[in-house]
Order: structure tokens, then sequence, then C-alpha cells
């Protein structure tokens, strides 16, 4: 399977074929993706935040953003602008291109997971065959 980017949709309901080369190519809603990029997102900040050691409320003063505003983006029900993203990366001193690098790598930790998960399935599938 062939999954396309997020940033790639555009205003699509959930769409799948098959190409001519047995591949299969699925595409998304853009709302789904724009909900699983906040929530990578929040998470981000979250991690970040937490390895700083400092609260919500410390994160909120430093980047002159609300408290409750901080929360809502780390539980993924916000949309931050670039401005935003902006003050955060400064308030918790990480550059932009790694705090949005984190939220790349958190999809990719994911994956691992879940490949990770299905590979002891099938193990565990094998090993009861075997008996």
């Amino acid at each position: 399977i062939r999954l396309i980017s997020p940033f790639e949709v555009i205003s699509l309901r959930a769409v799948s074929w098959n190409n001519r080369d047995g591949t299969k190519t699925e595409f998304m809603d853009s709302t789904m993706a724009d909900e699983g990029l906040k929530k990578r997102f929040g998470l981000a900040i979250k991690r970040w935040r937490s390895q700083t050691g400092i609260s919500q409320e410390k994160l909120a003063f430093r980047s002159k953003l609300h408290r409750t505003y901080i929360c809502d983006i780390e539980r993924g029900s916000r949309n931050p602008t670039l401005q935003s993203i902006g003050k955060l990366a400064q308030a918790l001193n990480v550059s932009l291109s790694v705090l949005l690098q984190t939220v790349e790598t958190s999809t990719e930790d994911r994956h691992v997971k879940n490949i990770v998960a299905e590979l002891k399935k099938e193990s565990v599938a094998n090993r009861l065959k075997a008996v």
C-alpha cells in the first residue's frame, strides 16, 4: 500500500484504487488528515514542554499565548497559526524545523510500532501453528 502524504490531500473523501503495477493507492478526506496532523503537533508540543520541565502556564507566559490555548493545542483540538507555532518554538528554545521534524517523527514512531505489533502477532500465530 502506498499512502499519500496528508499535505497532498486537498478535499477528497476516503478513496482507494489498484494501480497498474499492483500497488494500492489510498487518499483520505482532508479533514481526517487535518485532525491527525493537529494531534501529532499537539503531542510534539507536549513532549518538548515535558522535556523542558515547564508547565502549560509557564509555556503560555513565555509564548505570550493563553494557557487554555496551549492545552487545546496539546489535545489536538486547535489549529495554531504559523505565528503561534513560531512563538511556541521560541518559548521552548527549539528551532521551528526541529519542532516540525518532531511532528513527522511521531508519525514514523507510530508506524514502526504498528509494524512491530503486526510482526509479534505473526510470530505468535506461527508458534501456535507449530503446536
